[in-house]
């Protein structure tokens, strides 16, 4: 299928589960709505997990997993808190250009900072300001040790379409 058409296909499908199931009884939250991007809303008090699998290259053998642990603190209204850490599992043998690597290991921690500036239900739009700083000791990809730094910055819009039905956003990262 060519890339346009694929790019067709992920939009419509996006829209359709957005259109089925994205509402519930206090309207959307585009908070992690739209998996890849963020909306403007900053969420609650939560805490999450998530994990990540790698698998397969050519030649040889190559496991991967990482876990995710987040807790979201929202101490006063429109800004936001997350902390996470996560460990990070390697079974690599055989491949080249890769280490054999067999390991259980704390990968690093991260701090996410995250302020609505506008409320799409007060203004024709939402906006928010994500700022995520990460540290990492292991490699995503390798499971070679490693000191890594990084900080995100992301401007999120979003607006309501059809009210509690459809919403759509954008990002500007860097």
């Amino acid at each position: 299928m060519p890339a346009t058409a694929n790019a067709v296909c992920t939009a419509v499908s996006c829209v359709a589960m957005l259109v089925s199931g994205a509402t519930h009884a206090e309207g959307i939250d585009t908070e992690r709505i739209f998996g890849f991007m963020i909306g403007s809303d900053v969420g609650e008090h939560e805490f999450q997990s998530e994990t990540t699998g790698r698998f397969g290259k050519g030649g040889g053998h190559y496991h991967g997993g990482e876990q995710e642990l987040e807790l979201e603190l929202v101490p006063v209204k429109n800004f936001r808190i997350e902390l996470g850490t996560a460990f990070v599992g390697n079974d690599i043998g055989g491949l080249p250009g890769f280490d054999d690597r067999r390991q259980l290991a704390w990968q690093g921690a991260s701090l996410d900072l995250r302020y609505r500036f506008l409320d799409r239900e007060t203004a024709p739009f939402g906006m928010a300001l994500s700022v995520q700083n990460e540290a990492s000791r292991i490699d995503d990809s390798s499971g070679a040790p490693t000191r890594q730094y990084g900080t995100a910055f992301t401007l999120a819009f979003d607006r309501e379409i059809v009210p509690d039905r459809v919403v759509t956003a954008l990002n500007l990262s860097y």
